[in-house]
């Protein structure tokens, strides 16, 4: 009995010895290098420039809307440009808007 286990412990301990012998032969040293390309420099003038296709969406819209119906006369901001609120965009054609004062005026007039 006592050889049987003598025997069981020498064959597990050749299986241990086996399996780490070939741990070290696996791993063998650095792994090589893969093969690459080389040239020599060159110096030349680079152009920075790049060219990209997309497309450009603002964060925040604005809605404008004016505060009477009429014809524009006159833009006061070019396009693209940046404005603060409350600056004036446009003039209105006045000429509509004084007839009418002309009229009321005329009509309190006579009464």
């Amino acid at each position: 009995m006592l050889t049987l286990l003598c025997a069981g412990a020498s064959l597990l301990v050749a299986f241990f010895v086996a399996g780490c012998g070939g741990a070290a032969e696996a791993q063998g040293g650095p792994p090589q290098a893969p093969p690459v390309s080389v040239s020599p420099a060159v110096q030349r003038q680079v152009i920075d420039s790049e060219e990209f296709s997309g497309r450009l969406e603002a964060t925040d819209y604005v809605e404008l809307r004016p505060q009477v119906a009429g014809r524009i006369d006159k833009v006061h901001f070019a396009d693209g440009a940046m404005v603060r609120k409350g600056t004036l965009l446009f003039s209105i054609d006045p000429r509509p808007f004084e007839a009418e004062v002309a009229r009321a005026e005329a009509q309190l007039a006579a009464v």
